[in-house]
């Protein structure tokens, strides 16, 4: 039970602040409570060690997560990714167009081509999305339509952008 391990204001301040968004990474927790990373990373890892929060390393970043029974560890897996404002648009834009090829999708991103290729395969190295050859050319799509647009639709007011409402929007239009 959380409840004697957030008896403290600050505490309790993280532990509601991540279940409205879970995922966060410290910086982001920091800046949304207004707590030095100092202090947060005293609070952090005292609520680590008694398992309320769970830590997810993403890269250099580690996302946190109130520890509960809802979330398992592949929506965690698929959230974090999605905290990233160009990977959360990326991964919606082929979830939308389905086989995508890369001219298109960069023809729709203000990203350049070094940059676009990057994110794509760190879409692909997490499991997000899959490349398909097709001749000289290189398409794209979603491994887990479902799974990945549950997590959008549920997660969707945690978001600071419109494009997970836009999404919500064409996808529930498409049934």
């Amino acid at each position: 039970m959380p409840e004697k391990h957030i008896l403290l204001e600050t505490r309790r301040r993280l532990y509601e602040l991540l279940q409205e968004y879970p995922g966060l990474h410290m910086r982001e927790l920091s800046r949304r409570c207004d707590i030095p990373i100092g202090n947060l990373k005293y609070h952090v890892d005292y609520l680590l060690k008694n398992e309320v929060l769970v830590e997810v390393e993403e890269g250099d970043k580690k996302r946190l997560y109130v520890k509960d029974k809802k979330m398992g560890a592949t929506e965690r897996r698929v959230l974090g990714v999605l905290r990233n404002e160009i990977s959360r648009g990326l991964i919606i834009f082929i979830l939308l167009n389905p086989g995508a090829e890369y001219s298109l999708i960069k023809d729709n991103f203000d990203l350049k081509p070094s940059k676009l290729s990057y994110y794509l395969k760190k879409l692909i190295d997490k499991g997000i999305i899959e490349r398909i050859a097709k001749g000289r050319s290189n398409n794209y799509k979603v491994l887990d339509p479902d799974l990945i647009a549950g997590v959008i639709i549920t997660y969707r007011p945690t978001f600071r952008d419109r494009l997970a409402d836009l999404f919500v929007e064409a996808w529930s239009g498409d049934e």
